[in-house]
């Protein structure tokens, strides 16, 4: 889904993507994941952490979701993901990367080249 807003006693909550991941093992995951052209990691924090939670609290109501989209039994077998693309930044590893890992957070970051675009995803937290 594409911008999935939900409204809260405080206003409403944003999702730029919601997306479900296949593991390695053959299971399915949801996958919040927020798109920024700047690197706002606070903000970025607490957006992805937030509707990620809310996520595993409806779980089943999101694997609803998806049965809807694609037209398949879904079920999840694992917590939601929680992912941030932004702005690339260091040589060979975004330099908060880690800090992010340790907060369950996986980083993407992209940067433009010729016609279109680059991206270098990291290490899934787990494995930090």
């Amino acid at each position: 889904t594409d911008e999935l807003a939900l409204p809260l006693d405080e206003g409403r909550i944003v999702c730029d993507l919601l997306a479900m991941r296949e593991t390695d093992d053959g299971g399915r995951v949801p996958v919040v994941i927020e798109l920024k052209s700047a690197r706002h990691m606070k903000r970025l924090v607490h957006q992805v952490s937030d509707y990620a939670a809310l996520v595993d609290l409806h779980a089943d109501l999101y694997s609803k979701l998806f049965r809807v989209i694609l037209h398949d039994d879904v079920t999840f077998t694992g917590p939601c993901e929680k992912w941030i693309v932004w702005p690339q930044a260091g040589e060979e590893k975004d330099p908060r990367e880690d800090e992010l890992a340790e907060m369950g957070i996986r980083v993407v970051g992209y940067k433009r080249t010729g016609w279109g675009f680059e991206f270098r995803v990291g290490a899934e937290p787990d494995s930090i």
